[in-house]
């Protein structure tokens, strides 16, 4: 029960991190190897991103973004909802370190179309840093986008578990990549 033998758990709740956690992550982070972590991908719909800090206020903190071109530095919030997302879940992702990242509702603020990009870098952070992701999701962009990722990453695997209520039970249905090929392929309903 000693804390200092805990494994690190982070979660992402639907609606993204609170100004409290990004500023607390981002100093976790800020000017150590995992930064670059956070700036890769933040690249994936920000290619004009030079670098992200934080802004304190009073009683909040604001993710900052310097943008090529510009001098001055702009809210990340500003480059929309997808970019907010991106940054907290890769602070979330970083900062779980050697531990476990809890994701609900991966695909809240983030277009299918960038989806498989993103789970190819938590794939790959995540294998970098040894973190153990679990995510959940009713949207089925976001389970070809999975099963797209786990099929290019051919060191980690990908599993989807679906949840079903049996005789007032909940169990567990396992799917691995292989499933996954067959499922996205004939848009099988596993959600």
């Amino acid at each position: 029960d000693d804390p200092n033998n805990w494994t690190p758990c982070q979660f992402v709740h639907s609606t993204g991190l609170d100004s409290v956690l990004i500023s607390k992550y981002w100093n976790n982070v800020q000017l150590k190897s995992p930064e670059k972590y956070v700036h890769e991908a933040i690249q994936i719909i920000g290619s004009n991103v030079e670098r992200v800090s934080i802004r304190n206020h009073e009683t909040h903190s604001v993710p900052i973004a310097k943008i090529k071109d510009n001098d001055e530095p702009v809210p990340l919030r500003s480059m929309g909802e997808g970019m907010t997302r991106i940054f907290g879940l890769a602070l979330a992702l970083v900062n779980a370190k050697d531990g476990v990242l809890l994701i609900d509702e991966f695909e809240n603020g983030l277009h299918y179309s960038i989806q498989p990009q993103i789970w190819k870098m938590i794939f790959q952070i995540a294998a970098r840093l040894n973190v153990q992701v679990f995510a959940t999701t009713h949207s089925w962009d976001t389970i070809e986008a999975f099963q797209q990722a786990a099929a290019e990453n051919t060191e980690e695997e990908g599993v989807l578990v679906r949840l079903k209520r049996k005789n007032d039970k909940i169990a567990a249905i396992c799917f691995n990549e292989d499933d996954l090929k067959v499922i996205s392929r004939d848009k099988l309903e596993v959600r």
